[in-house]
């Protein structure tokens, strides 16, 4: 098996790692609930998440769009460590754009980033806020050279998110 294949059937782990992985410090993630969404249309599929968050996953690219939200008590991550939890996964992690915009009704972080994931370059949409006592990262990430062929279907997702 060559490595851009072993990357395809790495990502998917790496996203649902990283889900695991709790937002900020909690130790015992809540999932966010009374979430409005949209879910991703074809050739996006469920691909299924032991977090009670959601993510999906392209039968064409193994590009894969998820969310990841935390509404544990006493827990206040910043939008730093939010973009971080989310980043982690990469080695060589270059930022390729960062910004602060208006998202949910709250001031949320949209990042790209490009990195290496068992030395193929893959790259990650983040956006990262804080509502009502949750934390959130969208994700949308896949091999770099496979990224913008369904990006569109990140930033309909995105559109269409609403937390409570």
């Amino acid at each position: 098996m060559n490595t851009t294949h072993r990357v395809f059937l790495l990502l998917p782990f790496i996203f649902l790692l990283n889900s695991c992985i709790t937002i900020g410090v909690s130790k015992d993630p809540e999932p966010a609930k009374n979430l409005e969404f949209k879910a991703p249309g074809n050739p996006f599929s469920d691909l299924k998440s032991k977090t009670g968050d959601k993510a999906w996953i392209s039968s064409k690219t193994n590009n894969v769009i998820s969310y990841i939200s935390d509404c544990a008590p006493n827990q206040d991550p910043t939008l730093d460590q939010l973009e971080q939890d989310a980043l982690s996964g990469l080695e060589k992690l270059e930022i390729k754009s960062r910004e602060e915009v208006p998202y949910n009704q709250r001031t949320a972080r949209t990042t790209v980033g490009e990195g290496f994931i068992d030395g193929v370059k893959v790259k990650i949409n983040v956006v990262s806020f804080k509502k009502n006592g949750c934390s959130y990262n969208l994700i949308y990430g896949g091999v770099a050279e496979h990224f913008d062929s369904e990006s569109s279907e990140f930033k309909q997702f995105t559109e269409n998110f609403r937390a409570p």
